[in-house]
Formats: structure tokens, C-alpha cells, sequence
């Protein structure tokens, strides 16, 4: 009978122990990042925040990669397209005709209408 006793106590202590622990681990870990994101992207422009949002998960990266994460090729791959993705959103890249080139031809064409041939 001690035995169950011993074991109950066990498993209560063990109960008690993880639950400030988890409730660390959820509000430190997630409600106050959720709430600072929250907050910060009231205050910042959509398409920056677009930008930081769509870039997350490379800045996870390079943060593993300085804490001693072994970053594979298909990683390195995955953030290079994240990065050429958002390049390619903000106008940086691009692979249609400038405006300028545009004004030259005439309307009604399907480059002018932003099509390519």
C-alpha cells in the first residue's frame, strides 16, 4: 500500500512540476512573441512587414546556423528561394520590361498590356 502512496506522490509532484512549466514555456515561448509581432506590424507598413514575415524562417536559419545547426543543402536551397521570392515581390527582380520601355509601345499590344509574348 505505501508503494501506491509513493507512486501517487511521484506522479502529483511530477504533475505539478510541468505545469508552471508549461505555462512558462507557452507564454514566454509563444503569447509575448505573438503579442510583439501583433504590436509591431500595426505599426509597419504591409508590404515591410510582408517582407519580415515571408523572411522569418530564414532568419531562423542563420540563427540555427550560428548556434551550431548543421544546415543542409536543401535548407540552403529552400532559404535562397525565399529570398528570390521576396525579391522578386518587391520589384528588385524582375524579369518583365521596365515602364519605360513599355511607354514606347503602342497601346493595345499585349505588351502593353503587361504581357509578354
Amino acid at each position: 500500500m505505501a508503494e501506491f502512496f509513493i507512486g501517487l506522490a511521484i506522479l502529483v509532484g511530477l504533475i505539478l512540476l510541468r505545469i508552471p512549466v508549461a505555462l512558462a514555456m507557452g507564454l514566454v515561448g509563444t503569447a509575448f512573441p505573438i503579442l510583439g509581432m501583433t504590436w509591431a506590424q500595426a505599426r509597419v507598413p504591409a508590404p515591410r512587414t510582408t517582407v519580415l514575415l515571408a523572411t522569418e524562417p530564414v532568419w531562423a536559419g542563420a540563427i540555427g546556423a550560428l548556434a551550431g545547426e548543421l544546415i543542409t543543402a536543401s535548407m540552403a536551397l529552400g532559404c535562397a528561394l525565399i529570398v528570390v521570392g521576396v525579391l522578386v515581390s518587391e520589384g528588385v527582380l524582375s524579369w518583365r520590361p521596365k515602364r519605360a520601355a513599355l511607354a514606347a509601345v503602342p497601346f493595345g499590344t499585349d505588351l502593353e498590356k503587361g504581357r509578354l509574348p
